[in-house]
């Protein structure tokens, strides 16, 4: 800073005279590399495969994103080396207001976390921060911070303009504090460990591991796994190919630990399925976070299955939740 100082007084000069505005612009550069990240007003990150059609959105508590070229923001969070993006694609950025509070950065950090987990379980798509996260602290000087981020995974998220309200109501639902996203916690840290692998193939445990963490627990009756996340997935009791699917897919799972190559399952690419499964993990927590199974995922799968079989002939759907089903007729039987 003292070689900034000095540099500031007589660079370009031939003598060593002192200029009072010179002594002035000197001590404000000073000043201003002096400044600490607490005292910016906000955190702006840049979201790597991003895309919308909207040029800005504001989302809950204040998080906006915007296209890069109508804000003021640092060359190095525009720039499109190492984020996956052509030179002509435009950029995009996440800017968080930051707290007063001492852990102010952190804290918005953390929200820029929490909005890519959300941005992920929302719809399909690859998206991730960057590698900082930039705080104004004062004209054309920035603040960097590393995000911790892990690259994500090759590809684009493409937000259009008439999604932004179900992004909003997932997003409050999503930043909750319920008993429902408690149990869910395990199950959507599996699914984020998947969504940054290279590809859907190598994400294939944590994503199965996502839909058995949501189904555990004890249910009403002892159905298989496959026969649950099926339920929740299609929303029928009879789904055989997807059950089919899910069982394939753990036996390719099996196939992976024990070293084998399997470039097919069942009837079906090995990549197809494993795309599939992260969909459909996807679809559980996403429905899962906005309420629609209830409190126990484990639950609604098997009151799903439960009541397919009900509606498909074993007792009438008037003597459901009653006692009358106990006395269904038995037809005698024909010597």
């Amino acid at each position: 800073m003292i070689e900034v100082f000095i540099r500031e007084l007589w660079e370009g000069t031939t003598e060593f005279s002192l200029d009072l505005s010179r002594v002035e612009q000197a001590l404000a550069s000073l000043e201003v590399a002096a400044r600490d990240i607490h005292e910016a007003a906000l955190l702006i990150a840049p979201l790597n495969g991003f895309e919308m059609t909207p040029t800005e959105v504001e989302l809950l508590g204040g998080i906006r994103i915007v296209q890069a070229d109508s804000v003021d923001a640092p060359l190095e969070a525009t720039s499109s080396e190492g984020s996956e993006r052509s030179a002509w694609q435009p950029a995009y950025l996440a800017m968080v207001p930051l707290a007063d509070a001492s852990d102010g950065p952190r804290a918005a950090l953390d929200r820029l976390h929490d909005l890519i987990r959300s941005l992920r379980l929302f719809k399909e798509g690859s998206v991730g921060l960057g590698p900082y996260a930039y705080a104004p602290v004062g004209d054309d000087t920035w603040r960097r911070m590393e995000t911790g981020a892990s690259p994500n995974r090759p590809g684009s998220y493409f937000l259009i303009e008439s999604e932004v309200p179900r992004l909003e109501e997932f997003l409050r639902s999503f930043a909750e504090d319920s008993p429902a996203n408690d149990r869910l916690a395990f199950a959507q840290q599996r699914f984020q460990f998947g969504c940054e692998r290279s590809r859907p193939l190598d994400a294939l445990s944590d994503h199965l591991l996502a839909i058995r963490s949501a189904l555990g627990g004890d249910g009403v009756i002892d159905a298989p796994l496959a026969a649950r996340a099926a339920a929740l997935i299609t929303g029928q009791a009879d789904d055989e190919k997807s059950r089919e699917r899910i069982e394939a897919a753990m036996d390719l799972e099996l196939s992976f630990i024990n070293g084998e190559d399997s470039t097919t399952a069942g009837d079906e690419s090995s990549a197809y399925l494993a795309a599939w499964i992260e969909d459909s993990a996807r679809h559980i927590l996403h429905e899962a976070v906005l309420g629609s199974f209830g409190p126990n995922l484990n639950v609604a799968a098997e009151e799903i299955l439960i009541t397919g079989g009900l509606s498909g002939g074993e007792v009438s759907p008037v003597q459901m939740g009653s006692t009358a089903e106990w006395d269904v007729a038995v037809p005698e039987e024909v010597e």
